[in-house]
């Protein structure tokens, strides 16, 4: 399995791959995330940003992620560890891969790309109602730090802050 910057020919495919998941969490009752055409409407501008990243396995797209160095929301968590840290954006793992056990190494390879790159934790923000994925983040050794309401844009909505430290 492979963590590598997407590349720009593989945009309109990404867009579908993402359709997919948002169709299935708005499949799921309550779990009512990414509205009114995104993940995908920001998908350019992450490509152009250099950081959307996919992970690869076998030349298949397994998932894909925005890794980012900022984030807007960060003083609004307490966060445990100091220092430089990465910021998971986006986070998923395509349907046709859902439950084959690749959600764990894909985060284990975020987690490799942050230590390499110097960072001492790894932070993300997910939707209470988002049980599999906070499973995931649970499973994968991210640490609760903290919820807030998200507003202006979603006031209704708890968002988890979770963090990894970095050793």
């Amino acid at each position: 399995m492979e963590l590598r910057l997407a590349r720009q020919g593989e945009l309109e495919t990404l867009k579908k791959l993402y359709k997919g998941i948002v169709d299935h969490l708005h499949e799921i009752k309550e779990v009512r995330i990414w509205y009114d055409g995104y993940p995908m409407n920001i998908l350019g501008e992450d490509m152009d940003k250099r950081q959307l990243y996919v992970v690869e396995e076998d030349g298949n797209l397994i998932g894909a992620v925005a890794l980012t160095d900022d984030f807007t929301h960060e003083m609004h968590f307490n966060w445990k560890v100091k220092g430089k840290s990465i910021y998971i954006n986006r986070f998923g793992v395509f349907m046709d891969y859902k439950g084959k056990g690749y959600a764990r190494p894909f985060m284990n390879k975020i987690k490799e790309f942050a230590a390499e790159n110097n960072c001492k934790s790894v932070r993300l923000m997910v939707n209470h109602h988002n049980a599999p994925a906070i499973a995931t983040y649970e499973k994968s050794g991210f640490i609760w730090t903290g919820d807030r309401y998200a507003p202006p844009l979603y006031p209704n909505e708890l968002l988890l802050g979770y963090e990894v430290p970095l050793e």
